[in-house]
């Protein structure tokens, strides 16, 4: 999915470093975080955990009890009308959004 892959690049452009298929058995929180996976422990000031529907079962198991529910969403995409490209590149500095209390909707142009 390209808007996927876009946002992996500006995160790893911006410091970020993605370690994907590891299987995390441990997460110690504090100023430092450490994090053991079935095959490294990784020490970091930050961590951004994107589990998507698995979320609430894989926090769960680390301990962390947040009142997440998953939900099924539309997802729309629409060609540039200028066709620039879809990189890291064309990405703006914000997302646009609208927000009411009973949805959020955001763009990533």
């Amino acid at each position: 999915d390209k808007a996927v892959r876009c946002l992996q690049e500006l995160f790893v452009k911006r410091g970020g470093r993605i370690k994907d298929g590891e299987r995390i058995l441990k997460v110690v929180p504090g100023q430092t975080i450490t994090v053991t996976t079935a095959t490294m422990t990784y020490r970091t000031r930050n961590l951004v955990l994107t589990c998507g529907a698995w979320a609430p079962g894989i926090l769960r198991e680390l301990g962390l009890n947040l009142p997440l529910k998953a939900l099924r969403i539309n997802v729309c995409y629409f060609k540039e009308k200028n066709g620039t490209s879809n990189s890291v590149h064309s990405l703006a500095a914000d997302f646009p959004q609208l927000k009411d209390e009973d949805c959020a909707v955001y763009a990533i142009p």
